[in-house]
C-alpha cells in the first residue's frame, strides 16, 4: 500500500515538473518573438481643388500622423578609422610626416596634428554622440586645442608646415596628464555639421601654447587598438513611447530660380519635375501619383519662346509648390513614412521635352525621433479676407473669398513677371537669353533684345 502511494506522488511530481517545463519553454519563445520596436501612422490625406487644362489646380498633402507605441533598442556604436594623418614641423617646414606612427603637438617648434574622417558610413543616420579617441604615449601636461579645418584636401603623404590647411574654430580643448592610456574627446557638433557636408569628410587639427610636447599613436601603427578612431553613438535609446518622427528645426524657406536655361521646340511639353531623393519614399497620395516620388506639370510653351524654371519650396510652413503657368501642384512633406531618423535631402530639378536637366537644388534637412517642439502647420483655411491669408503666389478672390493662385500676363520679349508679396511684378529677363526681333536672332540686354 506504501509503494503504491509513493507512486502516486511521484507520478503526481513528474506531472508538475513536465507543466512547468513546458510553461517555462512557451514563456521563453514568447520573450524570443516580443517586438521591441514599431511605429504606427495614419496616412496622409489630402484636398483637390480646380479643375485641371483650368484656372488652377491645387493638391494640398497633410503630414502623416504617428506614434511610438514601444521602446527602440540602443544600437552599438559605429567605430570609424582614420581616413589620413599626419602632423608638421615648423623646424623642417618642407618635411612630411605622414609615414611616422606618433603624432606629435607641441609649441616652440611648432608641431601641429592633423586627422581627416571619411563620415560616408554615417549617411542618413542621427548622430548622438561621436567622440575622438586616441592613445596617449606621451602626455603633455598642457592645454591642447582642437580646430576645426573646413580644407579637406590636403593628405598625409603631402602636407608639410608650408602647405598646411589654415586651423578655424575652436572646438574643445584637453589636458592629457596620464601616458598608456586612451583619451577621448567629445566632437559632436562638429561631427554633426560635417555629415551634412556635400563630400562628407571632416578634417581637425590639434595644436598648443605649451612647450610640452604630447604624443599619441597615428593609424599607421602596427597594433589596430591603439590607433585613433570616432566613436559613433547613432541614435538615442527610447525609454518610454515617444512622439512620431518630426522636424528638429524648421528648414530654411528658399524661393530660388533654378541655375541654367533650358528651351524646347515650339508647342512641346516642358515638364517641371520635383524629386525626393530618399531611400525610404515618403507617402505621396493624389493626382495620380499615389506612393510616387516625383510630380510633374507640363507647360506648352509658346513658339520661339524660352523660359526660366522657377520651383519654390517652403518648408514645413507650406508644402513645396511646383507651377506651371495657371497650374500648380503642392506637395506635404512634414512627416515621412520611416521609423529611421537622419539626414535626408529633398532634389528639385527642372528637364525640358529633350530630356536636357539644369542643375538641381538640394536641401537637406534632419529628422529626430524626439517630439516637434512646436505644433505642426497645417494648410491655411479656404475662406480668406486678406491676401496676406493666402500663399505668396496666390491671391484672395473676391466675391468667392478664397485663396486663388496669381496668374501673371505672357510678358513681351526680355521682359518677365515675378510674384512679390501677392502681386506680379515686371522685370527684365536675364540678360544673354535668346530673343528674335524683324526675324533675326539676338539676345536680352537690360530688357531690350540687341541683335
Amino acid at each position: 500500500m506504501k509503494s503504491k502511494y509513493l507512486l502516486l506522488v511521484l507520478g503526481s511530481l513528474i506531472v508538475v515538473f513536465s507543466v512547468l517545463f513546458y510553461v517555462n519553454s512557451y514563456l521563453q519563445r514568447s520573450k524570443a518573438t516580443e517586438v521591441v520596436s514599431c511605429i504606427t501612422y495614419v496616412p496622409a490625406d489630402y484636398n483637390q481643388d480646380g479643375v485641371i487644362d483650368s484656372i488652377d489646380y491645387l493638391i494640398w498633402l497633410r503630414q502623416n500622423q504617428g506614434t511610438v507605441v514601444c521602446p527602440s533598442p540602443t544600437p552599438s556604436p559605429i567605430v570609424l578609422n582614420v581616413k589620413e594623418d599626419s602632423y608638421v614641423n615648423s623646424n623642417y617646414p618642407n618635411n612630411n610626416s605622414g609615414t611616422e606612427s606618433d603624432l606629435k603637438i607641441k609649441a616652440s617648434p611648432n608641431k601641429i596634428t592633423y586627422i581627416k574622417f571619411d563620415l560616408s558610413a554615417l549617411s542618413g543616420l542621427y548622430v548622438n554622440s561621436a567622440k575622438l579617441r586616441f592613445w596617449i604615449t606621451d602626455p603633455s601636461n598642457g592645454i591642447m586645442n582642437v580646430q576645426s579645418v573646413s580644407d579637406n584636401s590636403w593628405t598625409e603623404k603631402g602636407i608639410t608646415y608650408n602647405n598646411r590647411p589654415p586651423a578655424g574654430t575652436l572646438l574643445t580643448s584637453f589636458n592629457p596628464t596620464s601616458s598608456r592610456t586612451y583619451h577621448e574627446i567629445d566632437i559632436t557638433q562638429y561631427t554633426r555639421k560635417n555629415l551634412m557636408s556635400l563630400g562628407k569628410m571632416m578634417s581637425l587639427a590639434i595644436q598648443t601654447s605649451s612647450t610640452n610636447e604630447l604624443q599619441f599613436k597615428s593609424r599607421n601603427v602596427s597594433d589596430p587598438a591603439k590607433r585613433p578612431v570616432l566613436i559613433v553613438q547613432i541614435s538615442k535609446p527610447s525609454p518610454t513611447p515617444t512622439a512620431a518622427l518630426g522636424w528638429n528645426t524648421p528648414p530654411i524657406i528658399t524661393s530660388s530660380q533654378i541655375e541654367g536655361l533650358l528651351d524646347a521646340p515650339p508647342g512641346s511639353p516642358y515638364p517641371y519635375i520635383a524629386s525626393l531623393d530618399e531611400p525610404l519614399d515618403p507617402l505621396i497620395e493624389g493626382y495620380d501619383y499615389s506612393d510616387d516620388v516625383s510630380a510633374a506639370v507640363d507647360l506648352t510653351l509658346p513658339d520661339g519662346s524660352m523660359e526660366n524654371a522657377y520651383v519654390n519650396v517652403a518648408l514645413p510652413e507650406y508644402p513645396a509648390e511646383i507651377c506651371a503657368k495657371a497650374r500648380c501642384f503642392s506637395i506635404w512633406t512634414n512627416n515621412f513614412t520611416t521609423s529611421q531618423p537622419g539626414y535626408h535631402k529633398i532634389t528639385i530639378r527642372v528637364a525640358d521635352s529633350k530630356g536636357a536637366q539644369a542643375l538641381p537644388k538640394v536641401y537637406e534637412f534632419m529628422v529626430v525621433s524626439d517630439p516637434p517642439t512646436t505644433p505642426l502647420p497645417t494648410p491655411p483655411p479656404g475662406i480668406c479676407t486678406t491676401d496676406n491669408e493666402c500663399l505668396n503666389n496666390q491671391y484672395c478672390k473676391l466675391g468667392i473669398s478664397q485663396c486663388v493662385n496669381l496668374v501673371c500676363p505672357v510678358p513681351l520679349q526680355c521682359k518677365t513677371y515675378s510674384i512679390v508679396n501677392h502681386k506680379c511684378v515686371l522685370g527684365n529677363s536675364p540678360d544673354g537669353m535668346v530673343c528674335t526681333s524683324s526675324g533675326l536672332q539676338g539676345t536680352c540686354q537690360s530688357g531690350i533684345c540687341v541683335m
